[in-house]
């Protein structure tokens, strides 16, 4: 992306991504899918993988049972535009060079709680979070 972009400096985001247990340890080795995204939840902005600002949103993405898991995740996002359910990669930045292509796509463009990102080398599985809600 440094490259791409000619800068030095490159936002980086930590944000969150809920999961199913038996997706944990593919995603640990291989990283985040893209092909696989959707599947379960839908593709509201696009058919990347999803990843939010909050745990609090990324928890609505995990099993329904008492143990739940979620991935702490470096993401770059790049300049991002206004995700759609049809989008498979980015929306042209111009629609005269349909080559040149926006980074991600968000849910909102004043105050992003949901990207997603299209491609392998945006995205970096950090951590992984175990845990119990309470109350079930």
């Amino acid at each position: 992306m440094k490259r791409k972009k000619k800068e030095e400096d490159i936002a980086e985001l930590e944000l969150f991504h809920g999961t199913n247990e038996k997706f944990i340890n593919a995603i640990s080795k291989q990283g985040f899918d893209f092909r696989f995204s959707g599947s379960k939840t839908g593709n509201k902005y696009g058919k990347g993988s999803y990843f939010a600002k909050y745990a609090k949103t990324a928890d609505s993405y995990t099993d329904f049972g008492v143990k739940k898991h979620m991935f702490v995740v470096r993401v770059l996002p790049g300049d991002y535009a206004p995700g759609s359910s049809s989008f498979v990669r980015p929306p042209p930045r111009n629609p005269s060079d349909p080559f040149e292509l926006y980074d991600s796509c968000v849910d909102n463009l004043q105050n992003p709680i949901i990207h997603v990102i299209f491609t392998f080398d945006q995205v970096y599985p950090e951590y992984i979070i175990e845990y119990r809600k309470l109350g079930i």
